[in-house]
């Protein structure tokens, strides 16, 4: 069955993969590809292979080793490839019903004002209302403000990770993975062996390579990153990129850094697309979800990289149904998580 997939050449073929390859044109069952022609070449070109066991014991148990965990990493991505959109879902909803308890504390209430026109010159007032004291001291929120100052949100300028920056990276890390919705996320990723979430220091590891881990967007610098990206929101040209988060959103307007420009719809109260303008840069068109927690929106984003990477990733978000989408990047003959957000289906009433 394995050959069936095998029409392929993968420029990465003999080294040891990582979940990042199997996430790589899943759609295409590359993944599947990449790990049997590595497999087969290791059995061809590596005749220790053959005698492995009658090696002496350090060299003996080396090889082992290898082997054990290119197996185990096999098991993984065929995990990845037999997830089922139902599963997804059912995980979606499960997350949501834990991080409610999040939403009933974030009242921030809406002053939607207006519909966005290109032709409206007269200033809005704030979206968003004041931000509850209660949100703002909750670990895994106050971790993620803290970054805000860490990241230079122009593309093309170098981002320096310094210790105090790698520090507060780590200390958002913490906050997420100790939370109830991400540990549950864990369960159900070690349910389907997935070997970065076998540990609570590996799963860190993880997420610090995949949402943090830099990469030239522009100019050939290490100017990016997904979180940065996905998150923050960058500028290019006059033109805010990405920002998928409503907390930031937020803590922009209350800081006078943003101006609201209308709104485009507001769907169930749960998710909203709107215009702004920061640091004289306008983002036309803008959505995202509405008082979810940063772990939350991570878990999700993360399941669908990992399960569905440029792929349509349903989910279900308190009753309301849609698509996640992520998107990787190539960078010097490696992939990277590039921007993740959350598309809802059209019978998503308003």
């Amino acid at each position: 069955m394995i050959l069936n997939f095998c029409t392929c050449e993968h420029k990465s073929i003999g080294k040891l993969f990582t979940l990042e390859h199997c996430q790589t044109n899943l759609r295409y069952n590359w993944h599947i590809c990449s790990i049997f022609f590595a497999v087969v070449k290791l059995v061809l070109k590596n005749r220790k292979l053959y005698n492995a066991f009658s090696l002496g014991k350090k060299e003996r148990t080396i090889y082992q080793l290898y082997y054990i965990s290119l197996l185990q990493l096999v098991i993984s991505c065929f995990a990845v490839a037999n997830v089922t959109d139902e599963e997804l879902i059912k995980l979606s909803v499960e997350l949501g019903k834990i991080d409610d308890s999040f939403a009933k504390l974030s009242g921030v209430t809406l002053n939607l004002q207006r519909r966005y026109s290109q032709d409206s010159t007269s200033s809005l007032g704030q979206l968003f209302g004041e931000v509850p004291a209660d949100v703002k001291l909750r670990p895994s929120v106050a971790a993620f403000v803290e970054l805000f100052e860490h990241f230079i949100p122009e593309t093309g300028k170098e981002e320096i990770i310094s210790k105090r920056k790698s520090k507060t990276i780590d200390n958002f890390i913490v906050a997420v993975v100790e939370s109830s919705v991400m540990k549950m996320f864990m369960q159900f990723l070690r349910s389907k062996n997935i070997s970065e979430a076998s540990s609570e220091n590996e799963f860190k590891k993880y997420l610090q390579t995949i949402w943090f881990q830099l990469y030239p967007r522009k100019n050939h610098v290490l100017d990016s990153c997904a979180f940065e990206h996905t998150f923050l929101g960058e500028i290019y040209k006059k033109k805010v990129m990405g920002m998928h988060n409503w907390i930031r959103m937020a803590y922009l307007q209350e800081t006078e850094k943003a101006q609201y420009n209308g709104y485009y719809s507001l769907i169930a109260d749960k998710y909203l697309s709107i215009s702004f303008t920061w640091n004289k840069a306008t983002k036309h068109k803008s959505g995202f979800l509405l008082r979810t927690s940063p772990e939350y929106e991570m878990a999700l984003y993360t399941m669908c990289y990992i399960f569905r990477n440029e792929q349509d990733c349903f989910v279900k978000f308190r009753s309301c149904t849609g698509n996640i989408f992520t998107y990787s990047l190539q960078r010097r003959n490696k992939s990277y998580l590039s921007t993740a957000y959350f598309v809802p289906d059209s019978d998503c009433k308003n």
